[in-house]
């Protein structure tokens, strides 16, 4: 773990290097440093009623990275869910900003601009 990102009722999110991919995969995805590229972890609390709604929200994540491969409509992207004790943990791509900020960009990418979004922006 880098950095705590923030918690919330249901979660807490928290940012980390993916130890789990090394060398060409790690190029490839923006690594850092130490070739291990940032995520955002986010760790569903544990209890019956969170793991199921964390099983909706995958595959609701699933839907929507199927239906856009080519990611034109900038959702971010869950790379996989693992568990551990008995938190349900969702890996997304690491993004820069906040909900609040109006925008969120991707590492690497500019996303999608503040006009774009509902409700648009100056």
């Amino acid at each position: 773990m880098t950095e705590f990102k923030g918690k919330g009722v249901f979660s807490t999110v928290m940012r980390a290097r993916d130890l789990g991919v090394s060398g060409a995969a790690a190029a490839a995805a923006g690594g850092g440093a130490r070739g291990a590229p940032e995520v955002a972890i986010k760790v569903i609390r544990a209890n019956d009623t969170m793991y199921k709604a964390a099983l909706t929200e995958q595959a609701i994540l699933r839907r929507l990275a199927a239906g856009d491969p080519d990611n034109r409509k900038h959702c971010v992207r869950m790379l996989r869910a693992f568990e551990f004790r008995k938190h349900m943990c969702l890996v997304f791509e690491a993004m820069v900003g906040g909900v609040g900020d109006g925008e969120l960009l991707l590492l690497g990418n500019p996303g999608m601009h503040r006009r774009t979004q509902k409700g648009g922006g100056p």
